[in-house]
């Protein structure tokens, strides 16, 4: 009662400036807190690193994972976090795939979740982790793996996907991007979007490139494509965010546009063309919702992909298929940078036109120009045909943003976020 009579009596301007100067007294709260742990860390011989797992399709950290196993100051382990709000089914699906995920790429890893059971394991109990590196700054699973439970850590962050958007207040304005011990950017435009952005003005960031770039690099210079092949394999990667199905802020996604015409272009180019879908992770739950498809719409569709010769759907990593494609189709944000290290062709599908200018930072807008725009359908059938007579029309400006965004240092991601560490903590 008290409480709403204050709320009526104080104007908004006064209550705005009460929380404003109570959240920057928790960043320094937060940054006094982080010393003292660093201060602490600095006696230990062997420090405990967990990486939360959320998501596959998200997971940046493997290059990272193996170059902690490699130096004898980290003991790092994987924590397989349950993915909730999508479900029970989607839950224990997801789940299930990064067990073999992580067991495919020979992690160390503990499950945070007792799926027989349906209950949450805390993992601070059996490893009682000193740093913790976050996937995901979302509200998107179980309190036992969000910062509020590592608060005896030094908590750190790398953008699940390369911020490309203008969703200003959702990258930088965050409690957890601002709380965070070290958030690792991609590009010092990200981090000069910060200073100029967040609350606490970017001081817990340092710019190291993007992990998953190192991880794709990599894997292209072991010549994953090894055999001749007789079609060209082209990517089509569409996002979830349909227009009128979600309240994300963006409208990014083309799908119900060109879902029969990927089909079409099938028939057509059969012999001369492989076609994989790459969705986003949401895309099919999302339509699986009945005031969108429908489940049985849903499984009819991807049935098809499943029975063509030359269709073909891919969830979980992508970068083996990344590697071995020839060519990318998408409307995503992440991708719209992490395939460019690849110096393939690369389109854009423009779901609106009218709102492309205020899509992308000043990043994305770079990274756009690398891209073909795909407007309509004839526009999809001319990048097609461009492919598969290998007509490269963006080569030498792609090579040119390349050296100039995607390499930092000419070291790894991971490289400098393990230097970073040791710095503090020697």
């Amino acid at each position: 009662m008290i409480k709403r009579i204050i709320g009526k009596i104080i104007p908004k301007r006064i209550k705005l400036f009460i929380n404003k100067n109570k959240f920057f007294a928790k960043i320094a709260y937060f940054n006094y807190r982080y010393s003292k742990i660093a201060h602490r860390l600095k006696e230990k011989e062997n420090i405990n690193v967990a990486l939360l797992l959320l998501n596959t399709d998200t997971w940046k950290y493997d290059d990272l994972y193996w170059d902690l196993e490699g130096d004898n100051r980290f003991n790092p382990i994987v924590v397989i976090c349950p993915l909730t709000g999508k479900g029970s089914n989607y839950l224990k699906e997801d789940f299930e795939q990064s067990i073999k995920f992580c067991g495919k790429k020979n992690y160390q890893f503990l499950e945070g979740y007792d799926l027989a059971n349906g209950k949450v394991i805390d993992i601070k109990k059996s490893f009682k982790p000193d740093i913790v590196f976050y996937s995901n700054p979302n509200n998107l699973t179980f309190p036992e793996f969000k910062m509020s439970h590592f608060k005896d850590c030094l908590n750190c962050y790398v953008p699940y996907s390369f911020r490309v958007d203008t969703l200003f207040k959702y990258t930088y304005k965050k409690p957890f991007v601002n709380l965070t011990w070290r958030n690792y950017y991609e590009t010092r435009v990200h981090k000069e979007l910060a200073e100029t952005h967040a609350p606490n003005k970017g001081v817990n960031i340092r710019v190291v490139g993007f992990p998953k770039l190192d991880e794709i690099k990599k894997t292209k210079n072991k010549a994953c494509i090894t055999d001749e092949k007789d079609k060209k394999t082209i990517i089509w990667a569409p996002h979830w965010t349909i227009k009128d199905h979600q309240n994300t802020g963006l409208n990014w996604s083309c799908f119900l546009q060109y879902h029969e015409v990927f089909l079409n272009i099938a028939r057509i180019f059969k012999d001369r063309l492989q076609i994989v879908m790459k969705p986003h992770p949401f895309l099919f739950n999302l339509l699986e919702q009945e005031n969108v498809w429908g489940k049985k719409r849903t499984y009819d569709y991807i049935e098809k992909w499943e029975k063509s010769s030359n269709l073909n759907i891919v969830h979980g990593d992508y970068i083996d298929l990344f590697c071995s494609s020839d060519a990318l189709m998408h409307d995503s944000g992440s991708f719209l940078a992490e395939y460019l290290i690849l110096d393939k062709p690369v389109a854009y599908t423009v779901s609106d036109e009218d709102d492309l200018d205020t899509r992308f930072n000043e990043f994305g807008e770079l990274a756009l120009k690398q891209h073909k725009l795909i407007y309509e359908e004839e526009g999809l059938y001319n990048f097609i045909e461009s492919v598969l007579n290998d007509n490269d029309t963006k080569k030498n400006t792609r090579k040119e943003f390349i050296e100039q965004y995607l390499n930092i240092n000419q070291k790894t991601a991971s490289e400098n976020i393990i230097a970073d560490l040791k710095n503090n903590l020697s």
